[in-house]
Protein backbone atom coordinates (compact mmCIF):
# COMPACT_ATOMS: atom_id res chain seq x y z
CA UNK A 1 0.00 0.00 0.00
CA UNK A 2 2.86 2.35 0.66
CA UNK A 3 4.16 1.66 -2.85
CA UNK A 4 0.77 2.56 -4.22
CA UNK A 5 0.67 5.85 -2.22
CA UNK A 6 4.13 6.81 -3.43
CA UNK A 7 3.16 6.02 -6.99
CA UNK A 8 0.05 8.19 -6.72
CA UNK A 9 2.10 11.14 -5.45
CA UNK A 10 4.51 10.74 -8.33
CA UNK A 11 1.73 10.67 -10.92
CA UNK A 12 0.03 13.71 -9.39
CA UNK A 13 3.11 15.88 -10.02
CA UNK A 14 2.69 18.23 -13.01
CA UNK A 15 4.46 16.97 -16.11
CA UNK A 16 5.46 18.92 -19.17
CA UNK A 17 3.17 18.36 -22.11
CA UNK A 18 4.28 15.39 -24.20
CA UNK A 19 6.02 16.33 -27.40
CA UNK A 20 7.11 14.24 -30.25
CA UNK A 21 10.75 13.58 -31.02
CA UNK A 22 10.12 15.07 -34.45
CA UNK A 23 8.96 18.41 -32.97
CA UNK A 24 11.98 18.44 -30.68
CA UNK A 25 14.34 17.84 -33.63
CA UNK A 26 12.68 20.61 -35.63
CA UNK A 27 13.12 23.06 -32.78
CA UNK A 28 16.76 22.06 -32.35
CA UNK A 29 17.32 22.55 -36.09
CA UNK A 30 15.65 25.97 -35.94
CA UNK A 31 17.89 26.98 -33.00
CA UNK A 32 20.99 25.74 -34.84
CA UNK A 33 20.09 27.67 -37.99
CA UNK A 34 19.40 30.83 -35.98
CA UNK A 35 22.71 30.51 -34.11
CA UNK A 36 24.66 30.02 -37.34
CA UNK A 37 22.93 32.75 -39.32
CA UNK A 38 23.07 35.31 -36.51
CA UNK A 39 26.76 34.56 -35.94
CA UNK A 40 27.59 35.14 -39.61
CA UNK A 41 25.44 38.28 -39.73
CA UNK A 42 27.08 39.64 -36.57
CA UNK A 43 30.52 39.07 -38.05
CA UNK A 44 29.46 40.81 -41.29
CA UNK A 45 28.10 43.80 -39.35
CA UNK A 46 31.31 44.06 -37.38
CA UNK A 47 33.37 43.96 -40.59
CA UNK A 48 31.23 46.63 -42.28
CA UNK A 49 31.36 48.85 -39.21
CA UNK A 50 35.15 48.71 -39.26
CA UNK A 51 35.21 49.40 -43.02
CA UNK A 52 32.92 52.42 -42.73
CA UNK A 53 34.99 53.77 -39.85
CA UNK A 54 37.96 53.63 -42.22
CA UNK A 55 36.04 55.39 -45.00
CA UNK A 56 34.97 58.04 -42.50
CA UNK A 57 38.59 58.56 -41.43
CA UNK A 58 39.71 58.93 -45.05
CA UNK A 59 37.01 61.54 -45.71
CA UNK A 60 37.94 63.51 -42.60
CA UNK A 61 41.57 63.36 -43.77
CA UNK A 62 40.54 64.70 -47.17
CA UNK A 63 38.62 67.51 -45.48
CA UNK A 64 41.62 68.40 -43.34
CA UNK A 65 43.97 68.23 -46.35
CA UNK A 66 41.67 70.60 -48.24
CA UNK A 67 41.70 73.02 -45.32
CA UNK A 68 45.49 72.86 -45.07
CA UNK A 69 45.86 73.41 -48.81
CA UNK A 70 43.40 76.29 -48.68
CA UNK A 71 45.35 77.87 -45.83
CA UNK A 72 48.67 77.32 -47.63
CA UNK A 73 47.37 78.92 -50.81
CA UNK A 74 45.84 81.76 -48.85
CA UNK A 75 49.19 82.40 -47.13
CA UNK A 76 50.99 82.21 -50.47
CA UNK A 77 48.51 84.65 -51.94
CA UNK A 78 49.08 86.99 -49.01
CA UNK A 79 52.81 87.02 -49.83
CA UNK A 80 52.17 88.07 -53.41
CA UNK A 81 50.90 91.53 -52.62
CA UNK A 82 52.64 93.11 -55.62
CA UNK A 83 49.93 91.79 -57.91
CA UNK A 84 47.04 94.04 -58.82
CA UNK A 85 45.06 94.23 -55.57
CA UNK A 86 41.53 94.15 -56.96
CA UNK A 87 42.22 91.24 -59.35
CA UNK A 88 44.07 89.41 -56.65
CA UNK A 89 41.26 89.77 -54.08
CA UNK A 90 38.67 88.54 -56.57
CA UNK A 91 40.87 85.55 -57.43
CA UNK A 92 41.49 84.64 -53.77
CA UNK A 93 37.79 84.86 -52.94
CA UNK A 94 36.84 82.61 -55.84
CA UNK A 95 39.63 80.16 -55.16
CA UNK A 96 39.03 79.96 -51.41
CA UNK A 97 35.32 79.43 -51.94
CA UNK A 98 36.06 76.38 -54.11
CA UNK A 99 38.39 74.86 -51.49
CA UNK A 100 35.88 75.49 -48.70
CA UNK A 101 33.12 73.78 -50.68
CA UNK A 102 35.34 70.75 -51.30
CA UNK A 103 36.25 70.63 -47.61
CA UNK A 104 32.60 70.96 -46.58
CA UNK A 105 31.59 68.13 -48.94
CA UNK A 106 34.29 65.85 -47.53
CA UNK A 107 33.23 66.68 -43.96
CA UNK A 108 29.57 65.99 -44.77
CA UNK A 109 30.50 62.66 -46.38
CA UNK A 110 32.59 61.72 -43.34
CA UNK A 111 29.58 62.34 -41.09
CA UNK A 112 27.40 60.12 -43.30
CA UNK A 113 30.05 57.38 -43.19
CA UNK A 114 30.20 57.69 -39.40
CA UNK A 115 26.42 57.13 -39.21
CA UNK A 116 26.77 54.08 -41.47
CA UNK A 117 29.39 52.68 -39.13
CA UNK A 118 27.10 53.31 -36.14
CA UNK A 119 24.22 51.54 -37.94
CA UNK A 120 26.40 48.47 -38.49
CA UNK A 121 27.33 48.45 -34.79
CA UNK A 122 23.63 48.58 -33.87
CA UNK A 123 22.96 45.69 -36.28
CA UNK A 124 25.75 43.77 -34.56
CA UNK A 125 24.06 44.30 -31.17
CA UNK A 126 20.72 43.12 -32.57
CA UNK A 127 22.27 40.01 -34.12
CA UNK A 128 23.94 39.28 -30.78
CA UNK A 129 20.48 39.56 -29.18
CA UNK A 130 19.18 36.94 -31.61
CA UNK A 131 22.09 34.73 -30.61
CA UNK A 132 21.16 35.24 -26.96
CA UNK A 133 17.56 34.20 -27.58
CA UNK A 134 18.66 31.09 -29.45
CA UNK A 135 21.15 30.15 -26.76
CA UNK A 136 18.85 30.77 -23.81
CA UNK A 137 16.09 28.71 -25.42
CA UNK A 138 18.13 25.55 -24.83
CA UNK A 139 17.96 26.17 -21.06
CA UNK A 140 14.17 26.30 -20.83
CA UNK A 141 12.26 23.15 -19.85
CA UNK A 142 8.83 23.94 -21.23
CA UNK A 143 8.60 23.35 -24.96
CA UNK A 144 6.13 26.22 -25.48
CA UNK A 145 8.52 28.71 -23.85
CA UNK A 146 11.39 27.42 -25.97
CA UNK A 147 9.34 27.89 -29.12
CA UNK A 148 8.36 31.43 -28.06
CA UNK A 149 11.96 32.43 -27.29
CA UNK A 150 13.23 30.97 -30.58
CA UNK A 151 10.44 32.84 -32.40
CA UNK A 152 11.56 36.09 -30.72
CA UNK A 153 15.13 35.37 -31.79
CA UNK A 154 14.04 34.83 -35.38
CA UNK A 155 11.95 38.01 -35.32
CA UNK A 156 14.93 40.07 -34.15
CA UNK A 157 17.25 38.32 -36.60
CA UNK A 158 14.98 38.67 -39.66
CA UNK A 159 14.02 42.27 -38.85
CA UNK A 160 17.68 43.22 -38.51
CA UNK A 161 18.59 41.31 -41.67
CA UNK A 162 15.92 43.17 -43.66
CA UNK A 163 17.16 46.49 -42.24
CA UNK A 164 20.76 45.50 -43.01
CA UNK A 165 19.84 44.80 -46.63
CA UNK A 166 19.19 48.54 -47.05
CA UNK A 167 22.74 49.47 -45.98
CA UNK A 168 25.48 50.32 -48.45
CA UNK A 169 28.51 48.06 -48.26
CA UNK A 170 32.20 48.61 -48.70
CA UNK A 171 34.61 45.80 -49.48
CA UNK A 172 38.37 45.82 -49.69
CA UNK A 173 40.95 43.09 -49.72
Amino acid sequence: MSDHAGSTAATDAPRPLPRSARSERRLELAVTILLAAATVAAAWSSYQSARWSGVQTINFSKANASRVESTRRSALAGQQTQVDVSTFIAWVDAYSAGDKQRSDRATAQAKIDNQRSDNYVLALVLFASALFFAGISTKLNLYQFRVAIVAMGYAVFLGTLIWLATFPITVAI
